[in-house]
């Protein structure tokens, strides 16, 4: 039987905090912003609705049997293959990690048709592209510290 809470809380929330250290001198600069207090807060709005959705969606180790993730699990795609976001992927940013490509596959299938509608791009391809080329960094660094977690031995 799924779990109706999410028991990995201290997990995402550790993630979330080493991507905002490791990001938050960028952010600054790149946004303008001089109080490091106002730019995290403005990098959690802009950004953790994502690292929500990779983490819980695609790489929570827990993810098959927990309720609260099982909106983000759901992935389909009337009009485009997987095979067809797949090669995109591996065309465009040349991934070699399996896992990796999983990750990115996930995320990519749960909303790319909603992104591609937004922005009014013609084409998966072109959507696909724009996405990563936007976003890709935030879904190697959820996967790449969800990992060391889990090398760490902090499961839960």
């Amino acid at each position: 039987m799924a779990r109706k809470s999410c028991s990995n809380i201290k997990r995402i929330l550790k993630v979330e905090r080493a991507i905002i250290e490791d990001h938050i001198d960028k952010h600054k600069w790149c946004k303008r912003i001089k109080d490091s207090d106002e730019a995290i807060i403005d990098f959690v709005q802009e950004f953790a609705w994502l690292m929500r959705e990779i983490y819980c969606g695609a790489v929570c180790l827990d993810r098959d049997n927990c309720e609260a993730s099982s909106e983000l699990r759901r992935a389909f795609l009337d009009d485009i293959s997987d095979g067809e976001i797949r090669e995109y992927i591996k065309c465009s940013f040349d991934d070699k990690d399996e896992n990796l490509l999983r990750v990115k596959l996930h995320v990519i299938k749960h909303g790319i048709s909603t992104y591609k509608w937004l922005n009014k791009i013609g084409t998966y391809e072109d959507a696909v592209k724009d996405f990563l080329q936007k976003f890709g960094w935030l879904i190697f660094e959820v996967y790449k510290k969800s990992k060391k977690e889990e090398s760490n031995g902090n499961r839960r």
